[in-house]
């Protein structure tokens, strides 16, 4: 594809200066580091810097044109739209030759969920003889590659060309966590989702959104341009809220609603895993799952009511669930002899870690303690929420370190603490986290349950612009001699 087609294909309102209308594009950046000869480069007004301010760079490195909101002085080759961000993941779908197109994409979007319903799914597919991509929260598997996800969902040049490899590979579909920001920020704008999954929606990234209405109307965004189904959860109490902006037949799934189009008629939870009875249009399901809390129930019936959606056959459907027997850095469990049994999860909402306290108390452990830190520079609000919830629940509180980021991890704590006080929790601060995992350790029975929760997967600390290794995984099995 060369300028020229690009600059057609946008359509009006579009500006250009420069001569270089029939250079060959081979690839979009939005990251001047990653410009390479042939590249068009777009300059994206960021929240930390814009890209307009790298345009040069861009040149130097080989780029044939530069898409941008306002003309920079520089004899690259400009385009002028009024939005790079709308038109981004666009332009990247044509030059990578428009890779989705004709693919089966399901996107799933919530606040708490998304991983694992997303992994159902995919195995779903697999066992429907599809061959699934997979982008999300933990890793990206596409053309036979296993990569650690860099965020929840890329920018759309990165989709593009990941989805572009996978099709070369032989995916024939895509399975994808859809955030609130993607949704907001145009990063999807350019995929044909065939289902979108809801699984649930509390307040978060209010930050970002400026409101909780924001949000859900960003988190719509994803049913309005759906090609085939959108799967609801009817116990949400944003059900109405969803279903009123689906553009397409809804399947409802519930524990409660005897209406839902899938709904359970029998569940038993135990450490042994899950057992329901589901009833769906398709006939009753029983099906045995590895995953445990009552949260992966809800999980489970997104999963399958997507593959109902998807005219899935029930066999597939069933089969595809049970064979999921574990989501990385969700409800992770750790066993040995003599010491508490430890579980790492992800939960870093207040509705995620009230819902995985819940499901430690399957264990019937003697008693709770809860490990976890939170994020700087955003949820300042969820910090004295969180800390209630953990107080509340447990029987002590480690308030520790996450990503600080640019923010003093101590006054996050404070914060945190104040949530504990407010129900006469126990809790102590220790800042740093292997100290503070292995403290709890040390103080609970085998009879007791340590939960470190907040960073599940994730390997890493991040801290003033900086990363630096840490893993919950390697602490606890270093600690347990595992």
């Amino acid at each position: 594809m060369k300028v020229r087609d690009i600059i057609e294909r946008i359509g009006s309102p579009v500006e250009f200066r420069g001569e270089a209308l029939d250079e060959e594009v081979l690839g979009v950046a939005y990251d001047s580091r990653k410009v390479r000869s042939g590249y068009i480069f777009a300059c994206i007004p960021g929240l930390s810097t814009d890209g307009h301010l790298y345009i040069n760079e861009a040149k130097n490195k080989g780029a044939v044109a530069a898409l941008v909101e306002r003309f920079c002085d520089c004899d690259l080759t400009q385009i002028k739209v009024s939005s790079v961000r709308e038109v981004l993941p666009f332009i990247a779908s044509w030059v990578y030759g428009e890779p989705t197109k004709g693919l089966l994409c399901v996107g799933v979007t919530g606040t708490d969920g998304k991983t694992t319903t997303t992994f159902l799914i995919r195995s779903i597919l697999e066992k429907a003889g599809y061959k699934p991509m997979l982008l999300g929260t933990v890793e990206y598997h596409f053309g036979g590659k296993v990569i650690p996800a860099s965020r929840t969902t890329p920018e759309g040049p990165d989709i593009m060309e990941f989805v572009k490899e996978g099709v070369k590979w032989g995916n024939d579909s895509l399975v994808m966590e859809v955030s609130s920001h993607s949704l907001d920020l145009h990063r999807v704008d350019a995929i044909d989702f065939s289902v979108g999954v809801l699984t649930n929606v509390t307040p978060e990234h209010l930050d970002f959104h400026g409101s909780f209405e924001n949000y859900k109307e960003s988190k719509a965004k994803l049913f309005k341009r759906l090609k085939k189904a959108a799967v609801l959860n009817a116990d949400d109490e944003n059900y109405g809220f969803f279903l009123e902006r689906s553009n397409v037949p809804v399947i409802s799934y519930s524990l409660n609603d005897s209406k839902a189009s899938v709904r359970v008629e029998d569940v038993k939870l135990d450490l042994a895993g899950t057992e329901l009875k589901v009833i769906t249009p398709k006939g009753l399901l029983e099906i045995k799952s590895s995953l445990i809390g009552l949260f992966n129930v809800y999980n489970i019936l997104a999963a399958l009511s997507c593959g109902i959606a998807l005219e899935i056959d029930p066999k597939s459907v069933k089969e595809g669930i049970e064979a999921v027997r574990r989501v990385p850095g969700r409800m992770e469990v750790f066993r040995k002899p003599g010491f508490p049994t430890v579980v790492i999860d992800y939960a870093h909402t207040p509705n995620a870690l009230k819902n995985v306290l819940s499901a430690i108390k399957l264990l019937n452990p003697e008693r709770i303690f809860c490990i976890f830190g939170l994020g700087g520079n955003r949820y300042v609000d969820n910090r004295p929420v969180m800390g209630k919830v953990a107080a509340s629940m447990s029987y002590k509180v480690f308030i520790t370190s996450d990503n600080a980021r640019w923010e003093n991890p101590l006054d996050i704590a404070y914060q945190i603490a104040e949530g504990c006080k407010a129900v006469a929790g126990r809790y102590e601060i220790i800042l740093n986290r292997r100290k503070a995992i292995d403290k709890a350790i040390k103080e609970a029975s085998p009879r007791d349950v340590v939960l470190v929760a907040g960073k599940g997967h994730e390997d890493y600390f991040e801290i003033r612009g900086m990363t630096r290794h840490f893993s919950d995984f390697e602490v606890i099995k270093d600690i347990l001699g595992l």
